[in-house]
């Protein structure tokens, strides 16, 4: 596990993390020079649309984690239903 922003990170989403970070400083340093040709303009949707798929995945990934948990949780309340037989 790795710390990521002060949490800690599996090291499986450790490259999403870092992809992340690199699409934000081009987005925020594209936004700076918005006023430039038209390539800019459409570096920044691609950037934008990035975005939003990385938004798409973190909400999938968040809605899985509740299941996870609700599931564990689940299996923990039936075994110690069975302990305290």
């Amino acid at each position: 596990m790795e710390r990521w922003g002060g949490a800690v990170v599996e090291s499986r989403f450790e490259s999403l993390f870092t992809e992340l970070e690199s699409i934000i400083t081009d987005y925020r340093g594209l936004r700076r020079h918005l006023e430039g040709d038209g390539r800019d303009r459409r570096s920044l949707q691609a950037l934008q649309k990035q975005i939003q798929m990385l938004d798409a995945e973190n909400t999938l990934l968040r809605e899985r984690q509740e299941a996870i948990c609700l599931r564990l949780s689940e299996l923990l309340t039936q075994v110690s239903r069975w302990e305290n037989e």
